[in-house]
Parts: C-alpha cells; sequence; structure tokens
C-alpha cells in the first residue's frame, strides 16, 4: 500500500478569512464601545464596578457550564476510543467479523471530531483542545481506511498505529481535564479578587480615565498587529496548500498514486480532489495500456485455438535456434507434423469437432515434450516443433508422438482415432538458413504421407534431388504444354461376342525432344501436384472431342472414352466447361464416355452421384474405371448413375487360372448384368483370357491383344480396313 501524506483535514480559505474579518471587526468594535464607555462611566464607577462583578460572575457560570459539557464530551470521546480499540482487536483476531459496529464507531468519532471543530474561538476550550481534536480525526480516518482494507498485513499496521492513538486521547483528556481543574479553582479565586477590587474600585476610577487613552493607543496597536498576524496567517495557509498540490502533482507525474493531501471546499480543496481523481484515471489508463499491451501481445505471438506459439513467433525462435547451432555446435530437431485425414474429421463431425481435436493434440504433445522445446501450432492441423535433438534422439522423439496421437480422442461422445505424418530437419547437418530448413521439413513430411502416412521420415539429399526433378518435370510439362508437345494415343475396344470395334479411348502421349517417350505415370502426378492437370485435361477432351468427330464419320456409333483426373472431377464448373467445349465444336456431337475411378468417387458419395446424374443427363455415358479396386463401392453401385464397369488389369492378368480372380471376375460381370451395366475387361493379352472373358458373358474387351495406343490416323486405318474386310 502507497505511503500517504497525513496532512489532516484543512480549513475552508473562504471561512477562515471570514473568521478572521469578524474577530478584527469585532476587535475594533470592541474597542470603540469600550472607549465610549469609559467617558461616559467614569462617573458613576460604583455602578460599573457592580455590572462588572455581575458579568464576571455569568461568565464564570458559562465558563463552568462550558468545563461540564466538555466532562460529559471527554467521557464521550474516551468511551468510544476504548470501544474502537477493543471492536479493531477482535476485527484483527478474526477478519470475518462484521464490521457494522466498528463502522458505527468511527461515525461516532467523527461526530466528536465535528464537536470539538464546532466550539467557538471565544470557548475557553478551543485552544485546549486543538490536540485533541487533531487526534480524534486521525482515529477516524483509521477507522474509515479500515473499513477499506481487506489485507491482513494493512490492518494489523493499522492497528498499531491506533494504539498509540488512543493512548495519545486519553493522555490528552486526562490533560485536559487537569487544567479545566486548575482552571476553576482560578475561577473561584477569581471571584473573591473581584469582590475584593470592587471595593477598591473607587480608589481607582481617576487613574483608570487617566489610563484611557494609553489603552486605546496600545489597543490600536494590539489590533494592527492582530491583523497582520490573521493576514500571515491566512497566507501561510494558503501557501502550504500551494506546496502540497505542487508534491502532490510531482507523485502523479511520477506515477506515485497516493491520495490528496487535503480535502475542503474551497477552491484549493476541490482542486485537490479533482487532481487525485485524475490520478485514478490515469492509473487506471495505465492499467488498460498495460492489459491491451499484454492482449496485443498475446495475438501476436500465439494461437487464439490452442495457445501454442503462433508462425511468427516460431519463425523467430527458428531463428535463435539457427544462430545457437552456429555458435555452439548444437544439435536441434525441426520437426513438422500433419494429422492424416484431417478434413474428414471437419466434414463428418463439424469444425468444433475439429477445433476440440486440435487442443487435445496440443496437450498431448506438450506432455511429450520438455519444458524447453518449443511448440507451434503453424495454421491448420500443421504443428512445429523445436527440440535439442541428434538424428537418433530426434526418431525416439517422433516415435514417442506417434505413440501419444495413437491412442483414441472423445469428441462429442465420438470416439476418433487418428495418425500424424512427421517429417525431421536436424538443424545444423541439412542447412543453415530458416528458408531452406522449412522446405527441407516439409519435403520430409511429405514423404511421410507418401509412404503411407502415421510416420516419420527424415530429411535426406535424395529427398531434395528428387523434389528438384520434379520442379524441372513440372516445368517442362509448363513448355510441352505451350509447345503442343502432347498428343492423343487411342487404344480399340472390341465387343466380345462378335469382335466389333465400338469405339477407343483416349490415353495421352509425351514425346520429348530430347528424353524421348515419357510415360504418363511420370508426369501425370507431378501435373496433378501442381495444379496443371486442370488445365492438361481441358486440352484433353477438346482434342477428343475433335478426334471423336473424325471418328464418327467413319461410324456414327463408335464412342470415345476419356478418364477425368481427380481435380477435374473436384471442380465445381466441370459440367459447364466440358458443355462449353462440346458446344465450341459447331458440329454434332460425338458419343463421348467419361471415365472415373472407383476411389475418387467414394471421396464423397453423395456429391459424385448428384454430378455423374447431372454428366449422364447431358448426354454422356458414364464408366467406372479401375472397378474392385476400393473395395466399398458395391454399397453405393446401385445408386450410382453410370452404364458401364471397367474391370481393372489387375484381376485380368492371371485369368483363367487364378481362381481368386476368376470368382472376382464373374461375381462383377453378373452383378453388373443384374444391374443393367456393360463391363469392360481392360489389360487382356492373350488369348486364354479373350476366351475366358467370352465364355463369362463379360461384353466388351480391351488390351495389348486386341490393339496398343496408337495415334488417330493409325486407328482411323485400322478402322476402315476392318470395314473393308467386313
Amino acid at each position: 500500500m502507497p505511503m500517504r501524506r497525513t496532512a489532516g483535514q484543512r480549513p475552508n480559505l473562504l471561512h477562515l478569512l471570514i473568521r478572521q474579518v469578524l474577530l478584527m471587526i469585532t476587535l475594533l468594535a470592541t474597542l470603540a464601545t469600550y472607549a465610549l464607555n469609559e467617558k461616559t462611566t467614569i462617573a458613576d464607577h460604583s455602578d460599573t464596578q457592580l455590572d462588572l462583578l455581575q458579568q464576571e460572575l455569568i461568565e464564570t457560570q458559562l465558563k463552568v457550564n462550558a468545563y461540564l459539557n466538555w466532562a460529559q464530551l471527554a467521557s464521550s470521546i474516551e468511551l468510544n476510543a476504548n470501544r474502537f480499540q477493543l471492536e479493531f482487536e477482535l476485527l484483527t483476531m478474526d477478519p470475518d467479523r462484521d464490521q457494522q459496529l466498528m463502522a458505527e464507531l468511527t461515525e461516532k468519532l467523527g461526530n466528536n471530531e465535528a464537536e470539538l471543530s464546532a466550539l467557538p474561538a471565544t470557548d475557553p476550550l478551543h485552544a485546549m483542545t486543538s490536540t485533541l481534536k487533531q487526534h480524534v480525526w486521525v482515529l477516524a480516518d483509521i477507522g474509515f481506511e479500515l473499513l477499506e482494507t481487506e489485507g491482513s498485513n494493512a490492518r494489523l499496521q493499522l492497528f498499531r498505529d491506533s494504539l498509540s492513538i488512543v493512548t495519545e486521547i486519553k493522555f490528552s483528556i486526562t490533560e485536559i481535564s487537569r487544567d479545566i481543574f486548575n482552571q476553576t479553582d482560578d475561577l473561584k479565586r477569581h471571584i473573591d479578587s473581584i469582590v475584593s477590587q470592587s471595593h477598591s474600585g473607587q480608589s481607582q476610577q481617576q487613574s483608570l480615565f487617566d489610563q484611557l487613552t494609553t489603552v486605546m493607543i496600545f489597543t490600536a496597536g494590539l489590533s494592527i498587529a492582530a491583523i497582520l498576524l490573521l493576514l500571515h496567517n491566512l497566507f501561510t495557509h494558503l501557501h502550504q496548500r500551494i506546496v502540497l498540490l505542487e508534491q502532490y502533482a510531482q507523485d502523479i507525474g511520477d506515477q506515485r498514486y497516493t491520495r490528496p493531501p487535503f480535502s475542503s471546499k474551497d477552491i484549493t480543496g476541490k482542486l485537490a480532489v479533482h487532481m487525485g481523481l485524475m490520478a485514478r484515471k490515469i492509473r487506471q489508463s495505465l492499467r488498460q495500456v498495460e492489459d491491451s499491451q499484454q492482449e496485443i501481445q498475446t495475438l501476436a505471438y500465439y494461437d487464439t485455438l490452442t495457445g501454442l506459439e503462433n508462425r511468427r513467433l516460431f519463425y523467430s525462435n527458428l531463428e535463435q535456434s539457427l544462430s545457437s547451432v552456429k555458435r555452439y555446435r548444437e544439435h536441434v530437431a525441426l520437426i513438422l507434423l500433419d494429422l492424416d485425414r484431417f478434413k474428414h474429421i471437419n466434414d463428418s463431425l463439424g469444425h468444433e469437432a475439429g477445433d476440440l481435436l486440435l487442443e487435445a493434440v496440443s496437450q498431448r504433445l506438450r506432455k511429450t515434450l520438455r519444458l524447453d522445446d518449443h511448440l507451434a501450432r503453424l495454421g491448420g492441423d500443421e504443428f512445429a516443433i523445436l527440440a535439442r535433438h541428434t538424428r537418433a534422439s530426434g526418431a525416439v522423439l517422433a516415435q514417442r508422438i506417434l505413440a501419444a496421437l495413437a491412442e483414441p480422442v472423445m469428441l462429442n461422445a465420438h470416439e476418433v482415432r487418428i495418425s500424424v505424418s512427421i517429417g525431421i530437419v536436424i538443424i545444423g547437418e541439412d542447412s543453415d538458413n530458416v528458408s531452406d530448413l522449412m522446405r527441407q521439413v516439409d519435403l520430409a513430411l511429405y514423404q511421410a504421407k507418401e509412404k503411407g502416412r502415421g510416420n516419420y521420415q527424415f530429411f535426406s539429399r535424395q529427398l531434395q534431388n528428387d523434389a528438384d526433378q520434379k520442379m524441372h518435370l513440372i516445368a517442362e510439362i509448363r513448355a510441352a504444354m505451350h509447345l503442343d508437345q502432347f498428343e492423343l494415343y487411342y487404344q480399340p475396344k472390341y465387343r466380345i461376342q462378335d469382335g466389333s470395334m465400338i469405339g477407343a479411348e483416349a490415353l495421352i502421349r509425351w514425346q520429348h525432344p530430347d528424353k524421348g517417350f515419357i510415360s504418363p505415370a511420370d508426369f501425370i502426378p507431378a501435373a496433378e501436384e501442381c495444379g496443371l492437370i486442370i488445365p492438361l485435361g481441358e486440352w484433353i477432351l477438346t482434342q477428343a472431342y475433335r478426334d471423336a468427330q473424325r471418328l464418327a464419320k467413319l461410324d456414327a456409333s463408335l464412342s470415345i472414352a476419356i478418364n477425368l483426373s481427380a481435380k477435374q472431377f473436384e471442380d465445381p464448373d466441370l459440367l459447364q466447361k466440358i458443355l462449353a467445349i462440346r458446344g465450341s465444336q459447331n458440329q454434332a456431337a460425338p458419343k463421348i464416355e467419361l471415365e472415373v475411378t472407383e476411389s475418387l468417387l467414394l471421396k464423397d458419395i453423395h456429391s459424385s452421384i448428384r454430378l455423374l446424374g447431372e454428366l449422364q443427363a447431358a448426354g454422356f455415358q458414364i464408366a467406372i474405371d479401375d472397378f474392385g479396386t476400393g473395395f466399398s463401392s458395391m454399397s453405393y453401385l446401385k445408386n450410382l448413375p453410370v452404364d458401364t464397369l471397367k474391370i481393372d488389369r489387375c484381376f485380368i492378368i492371371e485369368l483363367p487360372e487364378n481362381d481368386k480372380d476368376a470368382a472376382i471376375v464373374e461375381s462383377v460381370i453378373n452383378l453388373a448384368h443384374r444391374l443393367g451395366l456393360e463391363v469392360v475387361a481392360e489389360g487382356i493379352e492373350t488369348e486364354q483370357q479373350l476366351e475366358y472373358l467370352k465364355a463369362c458373358q463379360c461384353d466388351i474387351a480391351q488390351g495389348y491383344l486386341l490393339g496398343k495406343p496408337q495415334p488417330l490416323n493409325l486407328l482411323l486405318s485400322r478402322l476402315e480396313a476392318e470395314n473393308v474386310s467386313t
């Protein structure tokens, strides 16, 4: 608790000035009255002496009455002070005690102080009780401060202060009572003296007249001195207040916020009160500024959901760790974590459940790490860790993290099991700057996802080389699209029962001018990853439409099958784009079959059903490619708006020797026919495979035995030859 200046209750300056002026007027009026009375009453001094005697007796009686009133007031003050000390001691021993009695005692002490202050300046007790009045005010002030104080230590200090004040009050009362007793004896002797003086007054009448002029001169001088003294006292009070206000302003400037040094109803008292209010508002404003700065600091450097470091603070710590590694040759592991299939949690259980999962993951990671390790949420479901580890101990930490996050998590009554993919870079071994480290750890994380998720991978130079090669390949794909290096090949499809060609599947090929033929298995995944598959897929659709029109001139019943990539199928504008390409040909629309892989449909089966229905309604045939590899499409097959099932070549390659493959193929064919669908078997390479499929009533065959992928001109020539032969 800050120290408080005990300046006391300051009198009102206006009241002080009025009191002093009244005193001066009274003094001058008394002087004039005395002079006139002396001039007119010298002759009749005996009667005057009698009147004076009576006046003295009355004044003596008034003093006696004042002393009696003082006795009652002193008794009340002493009783209230003793009860105050007792109640204060009880409150000190029992902080939970009701403070109502203490409030009442404090109010009574305040009333006692007001009674003492109400004594007029002419009262004989006025000067004697000034010290007592000060002590009573201080004790009442302690009472008010106690009622505002809750700390036990502060209350104990106030209690110690009150003990000395109560002792001073008792001492002052004793001293005043003794003085009053002495003055009472003096009054008795004074009465006796007046009586004796009345007998000798006759002889002094003449001398009084002679002394009148001297007394008037002396009184006039005394009045002037009194006026000067009163003015000096007034300006002294004013100077003291100005000094206190100056010091108080200095305290506020130094942020030492104390109570106002005094209070009164004049202009200086109001100024002190307003300065106190200003100090309180300044203190509140500074506290609000500090709270705001703390909140800004938290928002700037910490994640609002998990309370972990955010990306900004983590990058700063990463810079410091990099400097420490360079300076002290330490080993620090940079670990990047990404929750596997977190989007599925948000889509199935909602974003609120996703937030709960992120909080649970952050708590488990905290428990797994050491106190001096840095843990941050970089965004979404991506976390990062900085920890002093070598490659071996970093692997141990990654295993602990995998084990900790493998435990199920309860999300709104749903038990969820998650896995995490982890990439690790050892700072000081792999790179020496932040951007390279983050790129390398991201490569390691991507490698962990490619290896099936739920594992950890260290960055290696081979990963960097593979990434560089992929970037180079992506650049070459862009150049190839610009230079028209891609072309479409077509693999024919035949109806098994009569051997007639019913169409072909469009397959993209890339003949690199320097590297020669590049397999689609090499460049299609790279195009998918970087987003080039969208413009490349639109080019395939456009070119396939043009080729299909040439094919339709020979046989309008022939169809062209076009594969849709995952990113194309997820494009919300896919239908509009396909219709726009079809409408730009200015010719009759050929038969087009769109092929979609089974695993792609299962990502969002309801959206897939809606989109396939719209495509089918627009006149396109729909085929499910690689059927049987998704393991779960049977339950949705009856609802899918499709026309054809394509059995994946992995079930065809070992026919008819492999009984399990044979059973799967026969079941798929029977199921498709029961649902009114045609079946295409792809990857046929032997006559035995073809004969077996013909015996199983398979509808359409496709494979190297019947025809390899070839340019459109060769396919047209082959079709013309077959027509001529027919």
